[in-house]
């Protein structure tokens, strides 16, 4: 059994139908933050992985969640790419949270892009300490007023050329994002370039986790996977995460404990079967550790 729920792109826009302000062809999707914070249920803080290139823009307030087991929080005039590839877990958002977010199905979003030069490098793909870019106010309106256009252009039914000026507005939109993640890699220190290596190992270990984590809560299971001691290893997690690399793991396995406690066809002893326990006893134990309270079907 799988414990992450993967959401295909027509399914997530179908959940999310009543509080999208602007859909294109069932390709792009654009939503207000300040309506979605509105459906905030246990149900929705599971972990998740969508097929959907996604794009959040935060005017006011702040939102946290677990970025593949890693928790962030994303803050005022920030923005923030997951792809399809990323486990997210909401976990909560402030009273004043207003924003976009802007999902894009990636076939289209791949097929746009094919022609054009998108630098990147291997720290642009990891984001592993700090997955969001904050920026100026002005910096931010230039993405602000992309999406607006945006918005606007899509409710123009009319226009005989509707497809091909969104597609060229999403194309500089994603352009003008690159681009700022760029300028903010060129202000990495040669001291932070020195330690990428570290970084690589961090990936490295968040990866392992996420295939293995469900049935494998020991560091030394993934320091021997990743050939490095034990302690390197936590002290590489605890450097560019912030928590001991235990808690991480254990984040991991609560969540997913969690997820199939929602399972109607499962029962306690065949989750502790599931997750690699001894016995029922010791899921019961690993869980209150964890939450503070037995869990319960």
């Amino acid at each position: 059994m799988n414990s992450v729920v993967k959401i295909p792109f027509a399914d997530l826009l179908e959940r999310l139908k009543l509080n999208e302000i602007a859909v294109f062809h069932n390709k792009l999707s654009i939503f207000e933050l300040q309506l979605m914070k509105e459906r905030k249920s246990e149900r929705e803080k599971i972990p998740v992985r969508i097929e959907a290139y996604s794009v959040f823009l935060i005017e006011e307030g702040e939102f946290r969640l677990f970025i593949d087991y890693i928790p962030h929080t994303i803050s005022k005039h920030s923005f923030l790419i997951l792809s399809e590839k990323n486990v997210i877990q909401l976990i909560s958002a402030s009273e004043d949270l207003r924003g976009y977010n802007i999902l894009i199905e990636p076939i289209y979003l791949r097929g746009l892009l094919k022609d054009q030069l998108v630098h990147t490098t291997s720290r642009m793909h990891s984001l592993i300490r700090d997955p969001s870019i904050k920026l100026d106010r002005e910096d931010f309106e230039i993405l602000i007023k992309y999406i607006r256009i945006l918005i606007l252009n899509i409710s123009r039914k009319n226009n005989f050329y509707q497809s091909k000026i969104i597609d060229n507005e999403i194309i500089n939109f994603i352009l003008e994002v690159w681009n700022f993640r760029m300028q903010n890699e060129s202000n990495i220190t040669e001291e932070d370039k020195k330690k990428d290596h570290r970084e690589v190992l961090v990936i490295e270990f968040v990866r392992l986790l996420i295939d293995n984590g469900k049935r494998e809560r020991e560091v030394a299971f993934y320091a021997d996977k990743l050939n490095v001691s034990p302690v390197y290893l936590s002290r590489s997690i605890k450097h560019f995460i912030g928590m001991p690399a235990i808690k991480l793991i254990n984040n991991f396995a609560l969540s997913d404990a969690k997820l199939l406690l929602q399972h109607p066809g499962i029962s306690i002893k065949e989750i502790a079967e599931e997750m690699n326990f001894s016995d029922q006893a010791s899921f019961s134990k690993f869980f209150k550790k964890q939450t503070g309270m037995s869990p319960i079907k």
